[in-house]
């Protein structure tokens, strides 16, 4: 019986203190997360570190694979596809944001990934098909969303040169003077 108490107590002890040590490495990560991304931009510029960009979304990603089921793991993803989307890395963008979609659709800012993965498809990457697709895809989920009118107006501009925008304005503008 003693043999069994101390075995318990051994096995306990250990449980106990992995877990413990498991809290402690999610803290640390999480302090140096917060650090880098006070570094990601400089204050008064508003240019983003490249170095530190880069930094952050190895450590983003180290989180989130360590901590996939964690709360805080879909906004780190959506983090680093604004970083990647913002420093040219359009292809792991969309990655980033379809992972985020796949694994976190309960996430409480998946309308605005829905919404910014199209953003990225007709404003970076210049597909027009699957930017159409995309934005009528959050127009149908998400019906009530503030940015509803944003995707519509997108919709139908897509594609258009500056110049026909220009000249389609102008000519809304004359109808409605006439009127």
């Amino acid at each position: 019986m003693k043999s069994f108490s101390l075995l318990l107590s051994i096995v306990l002890f250990v449980f106990f203190t992995s877990c413990n040590d498991s809290k402690n490495d999610r803290t640390e990560m999480l302090q140096e997360i917060k650090k880098v991304e006070k570094t990601i931009l400089a204050d008064t510029l508003d240019f983003l570190n490249f170095k530190d960009a880069g930094k952050v979304i190895v450590m983003y990603d180290e989180f989130v694979n360590k901590y996939k089921e964690d709360s805080l793991s879909p906004m780190f993803l959506f983090r680093k596809a604004e970083i990647t989307m913002n420093t040219g890395q359009h292809d792991l963008s969309l990655k980033t944001f379809n992972e985020i979609i796949q694994n976190y659709p309960e996430y409480k800012d998946i309308d605005r990934v829905y919404f910014m993965k199209a953003f990225l498809l007709e404003n970076y990457i210049k597909d027009i098909d699957k930017a159409k697709e995309a934005y009528n895809q959050f127009i149908l989920k998400f019906p009530n969303n503030e940015l509803i009118e944003d995707a519509k107006i997108s919709i139908q501009n897509i594609g258009k040169s500056p110049e026909e925008l220009i000249l389609e304005f102008e000519s809304k503008k004359t109808e409605s003077i006439k009127k």
